[in-house]
């Protein structure tokens, strides 16, 4: 059995094309043959691939039904006689079923046919009955829908029913779509894919294949939004359903849950589906928003927000008023301010997808500013966390002096693996342990698994001021073993200090004199965020301090 045509079709054992002279229009079907070759004027154009291969209408006396969808209303065939050989030579038979015949609403009928008329395109490029077989349906369909809808839009109750297939079910795997997948090619093109010029050579390729030749045209502007369109309402065209075609009204339902202070939750998707989630903020001051795998896309109750969620942490200030830090305390509060409920959009992709919604008080941004200190004061005199955040990007909430050491934290950033090899000496520092001890790394016991953030360290022993600062970290570096994989020093411009990153881009190293004492600042970023420009603004801002 095969699936082809508006409906499952079921095999076309009554075709009456085969090889020889291209048979005739059958009597009476003028308006049909004048669809079919606007059809063809308008589907060349917009793919770029002619139909080479001929046309024929034909006026079916039989009424074929599928048992899935009801009355075919037409059929668009290239097989022989027996149903089971493509005939290259032959003729695509555009099949008129007694339902249409019928049927008055020439609208539908342009649907209809046009939708046919696509099948013998893809005929073409497949180029044999085998691979018309082995296509997925939801290319051959679900394009062919696509196709239908975009020139002539019609009420068709097939069409409405497979729309309504789509817009309730975001959860519906892509790979087991047919006539529904419209959508899929819908989104394409309201996010700006040029969706037309894919079609063909998708209906071509295996699933995988043919979903990353029409995601990879712009992934981050499709995956961000795809999940968010089904809540038909927001701040963009991307984040509805406009068709084409009878879309309806319909919303899938969407979860409610609940995000406070201290509390949190994870949102998931599984792999090619989607889910929807509603937010109710109202006992939060700033939810974070953490991805750590796939896609997602948020909107306030008044749709005025629009954040795309890829790789990286976002905050929104949820709290009534706004979020800024009283006099007197320093910090960066989230400047994306948001009313909820919030519209939590996740797209599951092809390996699916887990977004970490935090609710954070706005005491964690917003610290009593460090007093200045002369050289026995605090280490933590040298930066502040405002500062820190603002050049790391990080969003520091927790500082810890341990004596010779400051440590500045975002402890939702995700770490980068090669940082958690330092184990013991980074769990010791960021928990306010102990300052951080190269000695012995990276055999320690624990290892962070998150938690990314900058260490401000006095180094022990000696009159360091009359050290270059250059000299001193070389001399740290002739201890580092070659697994850390160190780059070049690179001196500070008008200071004295220099920067060094290790490990791939995870450590960033820089040193400073200042106020009779020498620092060592150390950034271990989340990712491969740091450079050596990043160590000089540490450095340099230590300086100024």
């Amino acid at each position: 059995m095969m699936k082809r045509a508006l409906v499952a079709l079921l095999c076309a054992g009554t075709a009456t094309v085969g090889f020889g002279a291209p048979p005739t229009d059958d009597p009476g079907t003028a308006t049909y043959r004048a669809i079919v070759n606007h059809a063809i004027q308008q589907i060349t154009a917009r793919t770029g691939v002619t139909l080479t291969l001929p046309t024929v209408v034909t006026l079916e006396k039989t009424q074929e039904v599928s048992p899935k969808y009801g009355p075919i209303w037409a059929e668009g065939v290239v097989w022989l006689m027996n149903g089971h050989t493509w005939d290259p030579d032959g003729t695509c038979a555009i099949k008129i079923f007694p339902i249409l015949q019928q049927s008055t609403d020439m609208t539908n009928a342009k649907m209809v046919i046009s939708h046919e008329v696509f099948h013998c395109y893809q005929d073409q490029v497949l180029g044999s009955y085998n691979a018309w077989l082995g296509a997925p349906d939801w290319l051959k369909e679900g394009e062919a829908m696509f196709v239908g809808e975009s020139l002539a839009p019609s009420n068709n109750p097939y069409s409405i029913k497979f729309w309504k297939n789509y817009v309730e079910h975001p959860n519906t795997h892509l790979f087991d779509r047919d006539y529904d997948a419209v959508g899929f090619y819908a989104h394409l093109q309201d996010v700006g894919i040029g969706v037309w010029k894919l079609l063909l050579p998708m209906v071509t390729e295996d699933s995988l294949t043919a979903y990353h030749t029409a995601v990879n045209q712009d992934p981050k502007e499709f995956l961000t939004t795809w999940a968010a369109s089904w809540f038909r309402e927001g701040p963009s065209k991307a984040w509805r359903i406009d068709g084409p075609g009878p879309v309806g009204t319909e919303r899938p339902p969407s979860h409610l849950d609940a995000v406070a202070n201290g509390q949190s939750l994870s949102v998931t998707a599984n792999a090619w589906e989607n889910t929807l989630e509603r937010l109710d903020t109202q006992n939060a001051d700033v939810v974070r928003f953490t991805p750590v795998a796939g896609w997602g896309a948020v909107t306030d109750v008044n749709n005025q927000l629009d954040v795309k969620l890829v790789g990286h942490p976002v905050d929104v200030c949820t709290k009534a008023g706004g979020c800024e830090c009283p006099e007197g305390s320093t910090g960066s509060p989230p400047t994306l301010n948001a009313t909820g409920p919030l519209k939590l959009g996740v797209t599951g992709g092809e390996s699916g997808a887990d977004i970490t919604v935090a609710g954070l008080p706005l005491d964690d941004y917003c610290k009593k500013a460090p007093p200045k200190a002369g050289p026995s004061g605090s280490v933590c005199s040298f930066l502040d966390a405002a500062t820190v955040s603002k050049i790391t990007g990080l969003h520091i909430t927790k500082v810890t002096n341990s004596g010779d050491a400051c440590i500045y934290v975002d402890p939702t950033a995700p770490l980068n693996p090669i940082v958690q090899q330092f184990g013991k000496a980074i769990s010791m520092a960021f928990s306010g342990g102990g300052p951080l001890q190269l000695q012995g790394a990276p055999n320690g016991p624990s290892e962070p698994q998150s938690g990314a953030g900058v260490i401000v360290r006095l180094p022990s022993g000696g009159d360091l001021t009359k050290v270059s600062v250059h000299d001193y970290v070389q001399g740290i570096l002739a201890q580092v073993p070659a697994e850390a994989q160190c780059g070049s020093l690179q001196d500070v411009s008008g200071l004295n200090a220099a920067s060094v990153v290790c490990l791939g881009g995870a450590i960033g190293h820089g040193g400073v004199v200042k106020d009779d004492k020498a620092v060592q600042i150390m950034y271990l970023a989340s990712g491969n965020a740091t450079n050596d420009v990043m160590g000089a603004l540490l450095a340099a801002a230590a300086a100024k301090m």
